[in-house]
């Protein structure tokens, strides 16, 4: 599913799993419908997978067609 638009995410059902998108080799940012959070995922390079809760007050003050790339850049 994409998540990469404002309209795209509103038509995502609400769900514990985020809808994930991978944008980098070993890098994906996900996006939890329902409360509309985003979380960052990376592996470290000894195969451990990590995750992150990207803060709302960071993605403040973007429009919405920009918050995607701007939580690809915070992940």
């Amino acid at each position: 599913m994409k998540i990469d638009s404002k309209n795209a995410r509103s038509k995502l059902k609400a769900r514990r799993e985020p809808y994930w998108h991978t944008f980098g080799p070993r890098k994906a940012v996900g996006y939890r419908a329902g409360p509309g959070a985003w979380i960052a995922r990376w592996r470290t390079p000894e195969g451990k997978t990590q995750y992150r809760a990207l803060e709302r007050n960071r993605l403040e003050g973007y429009t919405e067609q920009e918050i995607y790339e701007a939580a690809c850049n915070l992940a």
